[in-house]
Protein backbone atom coordinates (compact mmCIF):
# COMPACT_ATOMS: atom_id res chain seq x y z
CA UNK A 1 0.00 0.00 0.00
CA UNK A 2 1.49 2.94 -1.03
CA UNK A 3 1.61 6.03 1.63
CA UNK A 4 0.66 9.41 1.04
CA UNK A 5 1.99 12.32 2.26
CA UNK A 6 0.47 15.44 3.89
CA UNK A 7 0.91 17.76 1.23
CA UNK A 8 -0.65 15.30 -1.37
CA UNK A 9 -4.13 15.19 0.76
CA UNK A 10 -4.68 18.65 1.12
CA UNK A 11 -5.65 19.59 -2.27
CA UNK A 12 -5.90 23.33 -2.98
CA UNK A 13 -9.67 23.94 -4.57
CA UNK A 14 -10.10 27.35 -5.55
CA UNK A 15 -14.18 27.10 -5.63
CA UNK A 16 -14.08 26.01 -1.96
CA UNK A 17 -12.22 28.83 -0.54
CA UNK A 18 -14.09 31.50 -2.65
CA UNK A 19 -17.01 30.06 -1.38
CA UNK A 20 -15.66 30.09 2.30
CA UNK A 21 -14.77 33.76 1.43
CA UNK A 22 -18.12 34.91 0.15
CA UNK A 23 -19.93 33.32 3.33
CA UNK A 24 -17.25 34.67 5.55
CA UNK A 25 -18.14 38.17 3.87
CA UNK A 26 -22.12 37.83 4.18
CA UNK A 27 -21.40 36.98 7.56
CA UNK A 28 -19.57 40.21 8.72
CA UNK A 29 -21.61 42.11 6.38
CA UNK A 30 -24.76 41.20 8.49
CA UNK A 31 -23.30 41.06 11.94
CA UNK A 32 -22.04 45.34 10.95
CA UNK A 33 -25.81 45.74 9.92
CA UNK A 34 -26.87 44.55 12.83
CA UNK A 35 -24.64 46.29 14.98
CA UNK A 36 -25.71 49.12 13.17
CA UNK A 37 -29.45 49.14 13.76
CA UNK A 38 -28.66 48.28 17.47
CA UNK A 39 -26.51 51.29 18.09
CA UNK A 40 -28.76 53.58 16.41
CA UNK A 41 -32.14 51.55 17.25
CA UNK A 42 -34.53 53.53 15.34
CA UNK A 43 -37.84 51.77 16.90
CA UNK A 44 -36.27 52.32 20.63
CA UNK A 45 -36.37 48.68 21.16
CA UNK A 46 -32.54 48.32 23.25
CA UNK A 47 -32.34 51.20 24.65
CA UNK A 48 -32.93 54.61 25.26
CA UNK A 49 -32.16 57.73 22.01
CA UNK A 50 -29.28 58.55 21.50
CA UNK A 51 -28.38 62.14 21.99
CA UNK A 52 -27.88 64.28 18.58
CA UNK A 53 -29.87 61.51 17.00
CA UNK A 54 -33.00 63.32 16.00
CA UNK A 55 -35.65 60.98 16.02
CA UNK A 56 -39.29 61.11 14.45
CA UNK A 57 -41.79 59.57 16.20
CA UNK A 58 -43.90 58.69 13.39
CA UNK A 59 -44.12 55.05 13.46
CA UNK A 60 -46.12 54.42 16.78
CA UNK A 61 -47.00 50.93 15.87
CA UNK A 62 -43.57 49.61 16.30
CA UNK A 63 -42.27 52.47 18.83
CA UNK A 64 -44.62 51.82 21.47
CA UNK A 65 -43.20 49.08 22.86
CA UNK A 66 -40.00 50.82 23.23
CA UNK A 67 -41.24 54.34 24.26
CA UNK A 68 -42.93 52.57 27.47
CA UNK A 69 -39.93 50.65 28.17
CA UNK A 70 -37.29 53.97 27.80
CA UNK A 71 -39.00 56.95 27.87
CA UNK A 72 -39.98 58.72 30.90
CA UNK A 73 -43.38 59.59 31.42
CA UNK A 74 -45.78 61.23 33.75
CA UNK A 75 -49.02 61.05 31.87
CA UNK A 76 -50.75 58.22 29.73
CA UNK A 77 -53.44 58.40 27.56
CA UNK A 78 -54.89 55.09 26.76
CA UNK A 79 -57.95 54.67 24.53
CA UNK A 80 -59.23 53.32 20.92
CA UNK A 81 -58.12 55.24 17.80
CA UNK A 82 -60.34 58.54 18.52
CA UNK A 83 -57.99 59.06 21.68
CA UNK A 84 -55.41 59.82 18.69
CA UNK A 85 -56.80 63.09 17.79
CA UNK A 86 -56.90 64.32 21.32
CA UNK A 87 -54.90 67.48 22.15
CA UNK A 88 -52.71 66.52 25.08
CA UNK A 89 -52.72 69.83 26.71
Amino acid sequence: MKMQRKEDKKVNNPFKRAVVIFVSAVVCMCLVITALVVYVDPFFHYHKPLEGFAFELANERYQKDGIVKHFSYDTVITGTSMTANFKTT
